[in-house]
């Protein structure tokens, strides 16, 4: 993939830490992002799984599976800072491999500086001054619902790992 950005959030389950990343290429931002709005229910500004029935939680796997988006997972174990971090780290070196230049997380206040701290070393360590990175809530970018239900079904496990298994190109 050239170009494009990947969109990051999380899930906690029990010690292990995921990070899952949506990668979409920058010609599909529009209709991914549409699709994903097109799944919200009328009142609702962003979709978040754990809130979400069943029967919509299927939906909502099903639809991105028939979006054919190409998404990532990184697990970490151990304390949340450090896992995140390592995370983190993990899944933006793996990312820029694919000549992503854009990381958009889903923003946790008052934590946000923690995450950059980690990008900014990493870009320099690794050299990846192509990477921007910024934060945003869900309810201004659709495209982090993506990584959220991802990262919850895997997390899951069982069916719903199953389920979202065609659209994870790796997990680290």
């Amino acid at each position: 993939m050239t170009g494009g950005a990947a969109f990051v959030d999380e899930s906690c389950r029990g010690t292990s830490y995921l990070l899952c990343a949506v990668l979409v290429p920058a010609a599909r931002l529009h209709p991914v992002r549409r699709a994903m709005r097109g799944l919200c229910l009328r009142g609702q500004r962003n979709m978040h799984m754990r809130e979400e029935s069943a029967s919509r939680k299927r939906l909502i796997v099903s639809t991105l599976c028939d979006l054919g988006v190409r998404t990532r997972i990184s697990i970490s174990q151990g304390p949340q800072r450090e896992a995140r971090a390592n995370a983190m780290s993990k899944l933006a070196s793996d990312v820029a491999l694919d000549q992503i230049n854009r990381l958009v997380i889903e923003s946790r206040p008052g934590r946000d500086v923690e995450d950059r701290n980690v990008l900014f070393a990493l870009t320099r360590k690794q050299n990846l001054g192509q990477l921007s990175y910024e934060h945003q809530r869900p309810w201004e970018e659709p495209l982090l619902w993506i990584p959220d239900a991802v990262a919850w079904a895997y997390g899951a496990g069982g069916d719903w790992r199953r389920r979202v298994a065609p659209i994870i190109d790796k997990v680290l």
